[in-house]
């Protein structure tokens, strides 16, 4: 059976349950929809940004 992550208490503990994926832990309920827009939102908060060198920021404060 595949598992995703919780986004609440952050095991591998959510199953599918047809139209929702359950936490079994915590009990979190979440649609398949907003589950995978969840999981994009946290690719691009995990993603370094780009260095000032990169951007060519060369301000000082």
């Amino acid at each position: 059976m595949k598992r995703q992550t919780c986004p609440r208490c952050q095991r591998q503990s959510l199953i599918p349950t047809g139209a929702f994926w359950t936490c079994g832990v915590c009990s979190y309920a979440i649609t398949q929809a907003a589950l995978l827009i969840d999981q994009a939102d946290a690719q691009v908060r995990n993603r370094p940004g780009p260095t000032d060198s990169q951007t060519g920021d060369n301000t000082a404060l």
